[in-house]
């Protein structure tokens, strides 16, 4: 194909890109004014018309109308959503955090009670344990990190720092202060290079 045609074809791409986003920004446009003509600015958001958000505290009181066919949410859980209270030591309470929360108590009450027989689920059960145990932690103290930093503290030359990699398992290595990989040479197709840069979180 010649540079010409090439050249043609990317201008007729061209025109039909343009002449989309000429139309979606007219009706954007006419969007916008028709929401200014009709007072679009000066709607209420509390009486359900564009949809009223139920779980903003407030927003429902004892006046508030409902009717299944704006707000069927609204209109079958009123009641509830006026008497709703929020745990203590929780952030929010409704349907959905409810049930959340309920499957949180049922997962937490798996771990309680006898070691499980099944391998997996007594795997489950012991990680769990050694996850919460906050008293084994404090006892630790940092510790076990000390000994990661003095190791790489005391790293002085390429050599040294070849050999941290190499020999040290990636679960003993001082995790997220750096990241490493190998990358092929760009200029000689046989050999790899050792790339360590800053982590990112």
């Amino acid at each position: 194909m010649s540079i010409a045609a090439v050249l043609k074809f990317g201008g007729e791409q061209i025109k039909e890109a343009i002449s989309v986003l000429l139309s979606m920004a007219l009706c954007l446009s006419l969007s916008t004014a028709a929401l200014a003509e009709s007072g679009a600015d000066e709607i209420d958001y509390t009486t359900g018309t564009p949809w009223m958000d139920v779980d903003l505290e407030g927003n429902v009181t004892a006046d508030t109308s409902t009717d299944p066919k704006d707000n069927f949410a609204l209109w079958a859980n009123k009641d509830r959503i006026l008497s709703m209270e929020i745990p203590e030591g929780y952030i929010a309470a409704g349907n959905t955090t409810d049930v959340d929360r309920k499957g949180n108590e049922d997962m937490k009450a798996l771990f309680h009670g006898e070691v499980p027989e099944d391998h997996d689920a007594g795997l489950a059960y012991d990680y769990y344990y050694l996850v919460s145990d906050w008293d084994a932690r404090d006892a630790r103290g940092v510790a076990p990190l000390k000994e990661m930093v003095d190791r790489v503290e005391g790293i002085t030359s390429l050599e040294a720092l070849t050999e941290y990699f190499v020999k040290t398992p990636f679960e003993d290595r001082l995790y997220c202060l750096w990241k490493e990989k190998n990358v092929q040479d760009t200029e000689n197709a046989g050999y790899n290079v050792l790339s360590i840069k800053t982590a990112t979180v």
